[in-house]
């Protein structure tokens, strides 16, 4: 017996007693139909909403939330069949997943999510990427049954999934797998970082609570449930129904434990006792169900179940609220074990809290923890820089009410972002404001086990805390052996330190045509997480940018060329270019490389040649003549007649006369230099006439 660490009236309360959670067999079970191992008595009842008007203001529903008297939710997925393993849990909470999926228009009527990949891993604990759950598990193996019969319920499910431990789709881990091989395995990898959604809520209501039931159901598409299935209790007389005209109807009148998980669409609350077998209820009205066991059982896999079932009655309904995979980029945790204990006292306010040091530089944006009783009143307080021995010894950074309708887990999202720095630490404070009979339940994982399975965690001093007064803590993960760990998630985003400032090497250039100008970019602050930059032109007829800056001018005129950064900050700069006109003296130049080059002049040449006439090193004659005796003439090869017409359009400006090209081809075939030749083009009148064209 564990001894009590707080003074006064703290019981440490387990929930899945070893002694009441044994398989459970119908001994008359048709092996065709594995309706046993839901573990339902793991669960313990939520408390009726509607019951406790004397002493909670009861939830009251608009007439905007008033239900019909009959209803079947549109938003199922496919009937599945579980055949040959008790894996109806599984089952039921991935058919009420889609369905809510698929209200919630993250998906359609033919998404498929994976009950092997969420039963396999529940009993095949992989540490969270994180590390805070390391050393924790749960194993539905023991003795030596497979974890395919061994069987498992909704709040065991739903405690997997909070660790982001799932969904995936059903084609990476299709269920035909584990049927033709029921000791195949799946890799860790398929664990995290292959889920298509993360769980953001769970509402556990009672089965009792008809009406919210009812509207939870329109609301969220669907609802897992359980129920005691056995032959008598059958309208047909048998669990076995294939293929039936009507779908079955199931009624029992007595206080079994349940054994089967199913979903539940609808209902109609006309639907005729009478049709119910040799237990009749009271009174008519059923919900309408969605089954495990293939489309050719009952009515194309549905079935009825009546409102007055004692088994379901005294059951939850379970519901489910998905968010996208990158709601959050990391999901702070200790907990990875799904059996829950919870630490109750009759005292005032209760606290617990979970301690963390982030990895780097984060912005907690939500909280999510678990509440074990309907109407819950809370209050969130988060810390930063608080001692490894107390969680509310730090700079206090919000507080915030968090009030809780229904009993599960819960994703509250903070009034404001708590921005952390790497290596910094923080706590997550719960404080319970609801005063009951019932009042101080936290919801903890530690290690224990039953018949059919162990849960092991393991903790670490200055992980996690109680207290009575949130001044005063207990450390539950070292307090008389402790290993415990409060269920508190912190979920966070990675801080995307983004461009405030763009300056470039410079603000503005005259260039002349082909010319070309580097621009270089620096960048504020230099650990901005996106530094890359774009660039563009705005008239790409003045001038062009590459990727990497580098301008070219094109023709004249003007062009303003912006450097905007990628990470969407919205910061740029920008350099405005000015392609001026040539001079007298460069069109001169240019139009010696257009007729004798065939191309256009490259900045460094029209300097140089440009410079040359200007400090009268060489006459404008001279410059023309050198241009045909440079490599980049001479290497064209040019025969006598080709080089010829050369100079005809050089020289004189026209194509060739055909006398006068056989003229001077001539001389050339006899011998005639054609530096001569040059020269004496160079010479001509109408060369003379193109010269003083230019001002030259």
């Amino acid at each position: 017996m564990r001894k009590q660490i707080w003074t006064g009236a703290l019981v440490l309360v387990l929930l899945l007693q070893a002694g009441t959670l044994n398989v459970r067999a119908e001994e008359t079970e048709p092996s065709t139909l594995p309706i046993l191992t839901y573990q339902g008595n793991g669960e313990e009842p939520v408390s009726s909403i509607q019951e406790a008007g004397d002493e909670y203001e009861c939830v009251t529903l608009s007439a905007e939330t008033a239900v019909p008297a009959s209803y079947v939710s549109p938003y199922i997925t496919s009937v599945k069949n579980q055949n040959p393993y008790g894996t109806c849990w599984a089952f039921a909470f991935i058919g009420v997943s889609e369905a809510s999926i698929y209200k919630q228009g993250l998906g359609t009527a033919d998404t498929d999510l994976s009950e092997w990949q969420l039963a396999y891993f529940m009993s095949h604990t992989v540490t969270d990427p994180m590390g805070g759950t390391a050393g924790d598990s749960f194993t539905a193996e023991a003795g030596g049954t497979s974890y395919l019969k061994s069987g498992g319920n909704q709040e065991l499910a739903t405690r997997r999934v909070a660790n982001w431990q799932g969904l995936t789709e059903e084609a990476r881990a299709p269920y035909t797998t584990v049927l033709k091989n029921p000791n195949a395995t799946l890799p860790d990898t398929v664990a995290y970082g292959q889920d298509a959604y993360h769980l953001e809520n769970s509402y556990w209501v009672s089965m009792k609570d008809r009406t919210i039931v009812k509207q939870l159901i329109q609301e969220y598409g669907a609802c897992g449930s359980s129920y005691y299935s056995a032959n008598e209790y059958y309208s047909t007389g048998m669990q076995n129904s294939l293929e039936t005209s009507e779908p079955v109807a199931v009624y029992c009148p007595h206080k079994n434990d349940t054994n089967h998980a199913i979903m539940i669409i609808g209902w109609d609350d006309t639907y005729s006792r009478e049709n119910f077998g040799e237990h009749k209820p009271d009174a008519d009205g059923a919900w309408y169900c969605k089954n495990s066991w293939g489309s050719n059982w009952s009515k194309d896999g549905y079935f009825w179940i009546s409102y007055e079932d004692i088994p379901l009655l005294n059951s939850n309904a379970y519901f489910y609220e998905y968010g996208s995979t990158d709601n959050y980029d990391h999901n702070y945790q200790y907990d990875g074990g799904v059996v829950n204990y919870e630490y109750r006292s009759s005292w005032g306010y209760r606290y617990q809290a979970n301690r963390y040091v982030t990895t780097s530089s984060q912005s907690l944006k939500a909280v999510g923890f678990y509440t074990a009783d309907a109407l819950y009143q809370c209050m969130i307080l988060i810390y930063k820089n608080c001692t490894a021995d107390n969680p509310s010894s730090g700079t206090l950074m919000l507080t915030q009410k968090a009030d809780q309708t229904y009993a599960g887990f819960h994703t509250v999202v903070l009034d404001k972002p708590i921005i952390l720095g790497k290596g910094e630490s923080f706590s997550v404070v719960i404080k319970q404001l609801t005063s009951s009979k019932e009042a101080g339940r936290i919801p903890v994982d530690v290690s224990t086990s039953g018949s059919w399975y162990e849960n092991v965690s393991t903790s670490e001093d200055g992980q996690s805390f109680i207290g009575i007064d949130g001044a005063k803590w207990t450390d539950i993960s070292s307090a008389d052996g402790g290993n415990e760990n409060c269920r508190i998630k912190a979920y966070t985003d990675d801080v995307v330190i983004k461009v405030s400032k763009i300056a470039l090497n410079k603000t503005g250039a005259t260039l002349m045509k082909n010319e070309t100008l580097d621009l270089k970019a620096t960048v504020t602050p230099s650990n901005a997480a996106n530094k890359a930059v774009t660039w563009k032109s705005s008239n790409t007829k003045v001038a062009t940018v590459n990727s990497r800056g580098k301008v070219t001018a094109k023709s004249p005129g003007t062009a303003t060329i912006t450097c905007t950064a990628k990470d969407g900050s919205g910061k740029k700069a920008t350099c405005k270019i000015t392609v001026r006109k040539y001079t007298e003296i460069e069109e001169y130049v240019s139009r010696l490389y257009t007729r004798a080059l065939g191309r256009e002049a490259e900045p460094a040449g029209m300097k140089y040649w440009v410079q040359e006439i200007r400090s009268k090193r060489r006459t404008p004659v001279q410059v023309a003549e050198c241009f045909f005796f440079v490599p980049e003439f001479t290497d064209k090869k040019l025969n006598n007649t080709e080089f010829v017409k050369t100079l005809y359009r050089a020289f004189m400006g026209r194509e060739y006369d055909k006398p006068g090209l056989d003229y001077w081809v001539a001389r050339l075939d006899r011998g005639e230099s054609r530096k001569t030749i040059v020269k004496t083009f160079a010479g001509c009148e109408e060369f003379q006439k193109i010269i003083r064209g230019f001002g030259l």
